[in-house]
């Protein structure tokens, strides 16, 4: 990987999406950024549209990135600039036991995410906005959403990668180290 590469990695919350770009970042040595921090304030408050993009266009303006991260405001900005879109598209019962295993360790651990920002358990798991409620409310919405756009080719200088499993998403790993 030794052009200019500006790679989004998309898929379900839960399914890696950030770990993988950590990975791929390491093994290249291309810079990576998650949309999460850039979209969430302090006490898990939204930053404001214009804030939120403008941190976007500023990732986004870099000559080399990986970028992961679903946020719906901000994907024309990005698939315009991307070459490569990674979607990783893993079965609801696999992406649904990681957030689990994610949430509960997170719940435990009490670790800062983002600007101040603590995953609790009665807000992972009590409450309307709890994560595991929206991995099991979104999961067949953004499956359909990535499918229609990789088939419509909106975007025609994306190269797709579409990785339906851990260990799909692992042998790329292994050879972009190469």
């Amino acid at each position: 990987m030794t052009d200019a590469r500006r790679i989004l990695i998309v898929g379900c919350s839960c399914s890696g999406k950030t770990t993988f770009a950590g990975k791929l970042s390491r093994a290249t040595g291309i810079p990576a950024a998650d949309l999460d921090p850039l979209y969430w304030g302090p006490g898990w408050t939204p930053r404001p549209a214009e804030t939120f993009l403008q941190s976007v266009r500023h990732a986004a303006d870099q000559p080399n990135w990986i970028i992961s991260g679903n946020y719906s405001a901000a994907r024309h900005l990005l698939w315009t600039r991307a070459t490569d879109i990674i979607w990783l598209d893993y079965d609801f019962p696999l992406v649904f036991f990681r957030a689990i295993r994610r949430t509960l360790g997170r719940c435990i651990s009490r670790r800062e995410l983002w600007n101040g920002n603590r995953e609790s358990f009665r807000q992972s798991f009590l409450s309307r906005d709890s994560i595991l409620r929206w991995v099991a409310s979104s999961h067949g919405r953004l499956r359909a959403d990535f499918g229609r756009a990789k088939a419509q080719a909106d975007y025609p200088q994306l190269r797709w990668r579409h990785f339906r499993s851990p260990a799909e998403a692992e042998r790329f790993l292994r050879q972009a180290a190469v």
